[in-house]
């Protein structure tokens, strides 16, 4: 699981390997969109790679530096990315382009929190039907994940100012009722990475 291949399949000769990756310490999983693939990597996070078909090679374009040990991983769009890692959390990172080749390089973290699930499963899709009204929908894009306890859960793609009324009614909620155990929202939900928690924020 240290590479990445890419196969050709042809009627007469079937599958053939035409090009590798080998810059990976055990490649979990995978998923792709164009001639883009994004690796979740055991230890190292996350990377971007693109397929050149004519050159026959793949090559990185970005990576999260971070040493989160990944899960699954899943392609919100073409600069998004949707990460699960062992330690419950889940995250996203962005691909910015920039003047420099160190900023383009780079996925950027976008958002976290602890879901307290360990999510071995990202797939597009819903639970209900889609618009049966037929008006404009809230939620643009919709992704199911499912865990190792059995847990089913979506995660949605929403414009700002929604996503502003409900994080401003998810920290009211927070100040005015006690949840169980009495352990505070924004603790719970704070990224939990081995023994340290970093500050959990919402994906925007």
């Amino acid at each position: 699981n240290n590479k990445v291949t890419v196969f050709e399949f042809k009627e007469e000769d079937g599958l053939k390997s035409e090009c590798k990756y080998h810059n990976t310490l055990m490649a979990i999983s995978l998923r792709s969109r164009g001639q883009f693939i994004l690796v979740g990597d055991l230890l190292r996070s996350m990377a971007l790679l693109v397929y050149k078909q004519l050159e026959e090679r793949l090559e990185d374009i970005a990576k999260d530096y971070k040493a989160n040990w990944m899960t699954q991983v899943e392609i919100l769009d073409d600069d998004t990315f949707l990460g699960a890692e062992h330690h419950n959390n889940l995250f996203v990172c962005t691909k910015e382009g920039g003047l420099e080749e160190e900023d383009r390089r780079l996925l950027k973290l976008a958002g976290q929190f602890h879901l307290g699930e360990n999510v071995n499963v990202f797939r597009e899709g819903s639970l209900v039907l889609q618009n049966p009204s037929g008006a404009p929908p809230l939620v643009h894009k919709t992704i199911l994940y499912g865990s190792a306890n059995g847990a089913i859960g979506l995660i949605g793609c929403i414009e700002k100012p929604l996503f502003d009324l409900l994080i401003t009614l998810q920290e009211a909620l927070a100040r005015s009722v006690t949840s169980i155990g009495c352990i505070p929202h924004n603790i719970y939900r704070s990224f939990l990475y081995r023994s340290t928690k970093r500050t959990g924020f919402w994906f925007r």
